[in-house]
């Protein structure tokens, strides 16, 4: 009779209207989130900032209970502390040290409370001189969660504090290429931050996996000391789109090359292939554009809001040459593992209407490396032995088509 009454307790609580509605919810607020930051960079629409901060907050009031009222939370004190960054006053600082607080407070364990922390522990030191307070913050993520990818963040920020080194931290966008006129090569790991990407097998999370290989294929192709290599982002960090082609733009690169990995809805894809810009009519392709273009168009999702975008011609006059980098990225990865690793799947090479991609002065490609949410993809993409592979084939397929655009002229 008690499993009984268990399983219905159950499912009473699994079909409940709040549990069923909270979900959708907070992942149109997501979106909504993501395609604000990335369109509104300069946050020239305050208002929708303010808006959405006090919706997200309503969200966790609402649904205390729901995990996903943690990253609610998070978004919110994000919202609130770029708005406080760009035009100031107390009370944005004042909400956005409160929100991360209470995120801390109310979801111990929770992933995402030692960037919260170090967020609130910045805030206090730059932004207030409160020191004791931000070694507070620090000393808490050390403590508690000594496991977590902001611990050595907290340690820097607390030993800083004890040198007396807690003058405001200067965050460094861009550096110029060398004046020595070397290949400028760019690359850009996907999604980052707050920004998830697809999420895989054991909760692999694409923006972790991308950021790693970059960083390995970085370190390789810097080995012959021929090459300038910038990184869109080297750390768990929110980059807008739209900034991650002007970097690109800002280095002067010969090349861009934005690393995703991919995911369907029935999680049984798997296989690898590379992208350049252009519209197409293949449905498969333009669903996967959509996907890593809603954290710009938000959910209104439409053919027009990235036809319009295409309108830029900068980057057809590269065509060619982004095409040549895609087919030559994508023989190289698929050269590599076609015999080596077992039940490999290539895609080829494709077009679709890129977002990250628009406005690029250079050759540039995106490639999805491998679907993060299949059995197989994903463990091997879990495995630093593959990605360390996939990395030396990219870097090499990177190389190989320098070779070529040097036959031609650089720029």
């Amino acid at each position: 009779m008690g499993s009984v009454l268990h399983l219905l307790f159950l499912m009473l609580l699994l079909f409940s209207p709040g549990i069923l509605r909270a979900a959708p919810q907070y992942d149109k607020l997501k979106a909504e989130y993501l395609s604000l930051r990335n369109t509104d960079v300069e946050i020239q629409r305050s208002g929708e900032w303010s808006e959405l901060a006090r919706k997200l907050i309503e969200y966790a009031d609402q649904h205390s209970s729901d995990e996903k009222s943690a990253s609610a939370l998070m978004n919110a004190g994000i919202l609130y502390e770029q708005l406080y960054r760009k035009l100031g006053g107390a009370d944005r600082l004042e909400k956005s040290c409160a929100t991360f607080a209470r995120l801390a407070q109310e979801f111990p364990g929770h992933t995402l409370i030692d960037d919260a922390l170090v967020k609130l522990g910045d805030l206090q030191l730059y932004e207030k001189s409160d020191r004791e307070g931000a070694t507070r913050s620090y000393t808490e993520v050390v403590e508690a969660y000594p496991d977590s990818d902001m611990v050595e963040v907290a340690r820097a920020r607390l030993k800083s504090i004890r040198e007396g080194r807690s003058q405001a931290k200067q965050e460094v966008k861009a550096e110029k290429a060398t004046a020595n006129d070397k290949p400028v090569i760019v690359i850009d790991p996907g999604h980052g931050g707050e920004d998830f990407g697809a999420v895989g097998v054991g909760g692999l999370l694409e923006k972790d996996v991308v950021l790693d290989i970059s960083l390995r294929v970085a370190k390789l192709l810097e080995k012959g000391d021929d090459l300038v290599v910038r990184l869109t982002r080297r750390s768990d960090l929110f980059v807008p789109l739209a900034e991650r082609t002007n970097l690109a733009n800002d280095f002067e690169a010969d090349v861009f090359l934005s690393l995703h990995a991919n995911a369907s809805a029935n999680h049984k894809l798997r296989g690898f292939e590379v992208y350049y810009l252009d519209n197409t009519d293949d449905q498969s392709s333009r669903k996967l554009a959509e996907r890593e273009n809603r954290a710009v168009v938000g959910t209104q999702n439409s053919d027009e809001d990235i036809s319009f975008i295409l309108s830029d011609l900068i980057q057809s006059a590269k065509l060619d040459d982004s095409i040549t980098l895609a087919h030559t990225i994508h023989d190289s990865v698929h050269n590599a593992f076609q015999e080596r690793w077992h039940g490999y799947h290539d895609f080829g090479v494709k077009k679709a209407p890129f977002y990250v991609l628009v406005g690029a002065h250079m050759p540039c490609a995106l490639a999805e490396l491998f679907f993060i949410d299949h059995p197989i993809d994903g463990a091997r993409l879990a495995d630093p032995n593959f990605r360390e592979e996939l990395a030396r084939a990219l870097a090499k397929g990177i190389r190989e088509f320098l070779g070529r655009l040097g036959a031609r002229g650089r720029r």
